[in-house]
């Protein structure tokens, strides 16, 4: 008797909702359906608990009837995005800024003519999926999405829309691939300095020196944040930390040999003061130049990103007989696990040496920088 009523207990358990109107179920999960205007609309109401289903397809009722009577915002996609830009986009970082706004102009290409309540899930996938046939790299693809759920966050808060789908899209589908890593020639760098302009040719210096970040750290140093006599540099990381950190003599030398601007703050800036911009566009042509050169003098010219020094940097290190736990410190790793890709450069006595230091208390100053 109590197994059977055990079996009826799990059957009934089992056992879809009951049919209502308006919501369909499909493996347990419950989905709106409504029409607006003649057009069936299919949405996820992201719950398998029929009572939070009634709730959240009533929502989506009240919308659906605010569209048919005409009191739905009709704000443009290219609209909310001026006005989110004009906002500061809800982010402190200049270089958040400038990330969200190269995704922004992606995503004007499918969203620009559309209304901000019109954009849905499925045409949010069909963006991923024109992106991923055009070669688009996946993390590319997610600080994408990852922008346009922000904009859709302060759509809701100013009530263009009810929701925000990027949020609820499934982004585990797009998987982070990393991007093998290259060591720079020496000899198509060499050139690159030589063709650069002073400021440039700094910079490449400084980069390879010191294995900063391009945009994050070398391109917005300032130079109050620089201690000119004991090589100490205090900086905002990546995630927003500021930390300090003791530079070697030659990164140094490389910092004091960017000319100097007057009345700006920034110790790599434009001949006007700024802030150095359009970093890719601007090494595009440097390399050019190294390009010719190499014409010219009989030998061919391998191109490299400027994000190669910060790894050249990383990989140096460690065959110089650093500490990968050190190495971490120096780069802004969160993760020692980040750092050991570099570990696939080194010979297994390297490798032995690099994880000698077991623990950050026990390692010491090697080759004169500490983090």
């Amino acid at each position: 008797m109590e197994a059977s009523t055990l079996r009826e207990g799990m059957s009934k358990k089992r056992r879809p909702p009951s049919p209502e109107k308006n919501i369909t179920w499909r493996n347990g999960i419950a989905y709106a359906r409504i029409q607006v205007n003649g057009v069936d609309r299919r949405r996820s109401l992201n719950t398998s608990d029929p009572v939070e289903a009634r709730r959240k397809v009533k929502e989506v009722q009240d919308f659906a009837a605010k569209e048919r009577t005409g009191e739905v915002s009709d704000v443009t996609f290219n609209r909310a995005a001026l006005e989110w830009t004009e906002a500061g986009m809800g982010v402190r970082s200049q270089s958040t800024r400038d990330r969200y706004g190269t995704s922004v102009l992606k995503l004007k290409d499918t969203f620009g003519p559309l209304k901000m309540h019109e954009i849905t899930r499925r045409k949010i996938g069909e963006y991923v999926k024109k992106r991923r046939e055009g070669g688009v790299t996946n993390a590319t693809i997610k600080r994408d999405i990852t922008a346009l759920s922000r904009l859709l966050s302060f759509c809701v808060a100013h009530d263009y829309r009810d929701d925000n789908p990027a949020r609820e899209w499934d982004r585990s589908t797009i998987r982070d691939e990393r991007e093998p890593i290259h060591r720079p020639c020496m000899k198509s760098y060499d050139a690159c300095v030589k063709e650069a302009s002073p400021m440039w040719a700094a910079l490449l210096q400084f980069l390879l020196a010191s294995g900063f970040r391009l945009n994050v750290d070398a391109a917005s140093l300032q130079r109050p944040q620089v201690n000119w006599h004991t090589g100490v540099v205090t900086f905002r990381t990546k995630g927003g930390r500021i930390r300090t950190r003791l530079l070697n003599e030659e990164a140094m030398r490389h910092l004091r040999a960017a000319p100097t601007v007057m009345g700006s703050p920034f110790v790599f800036a434009k001949a006007n003061g700024d802030k150095l911009s359009n970093l890719s566009r601007a090494f595009q042509d440097v390399r050019a130049k190294a390009r010719r050169r190499a014409e010219r003098e009989g030998w061919t010219f391998k191109p490299f990103r400027l994000h190669d020094l910060r790894h050249e940097f990383a990989i140096r290190y460690l065959k110089g007989g650093g500490s990968i736990y050190r190495l971490q410190s120096l780069l802004g790793h969160s993760s020692v696990m980040t750092t050991e890709i570099y570990l696939d450069f080194l010979t297994d006595d390297e490798i032995a040496l690099a994880k000698e230091l077991t623990s950050p208390a026990d390692i010491t100053s090697i080759g004169g920088e500490h983090g």
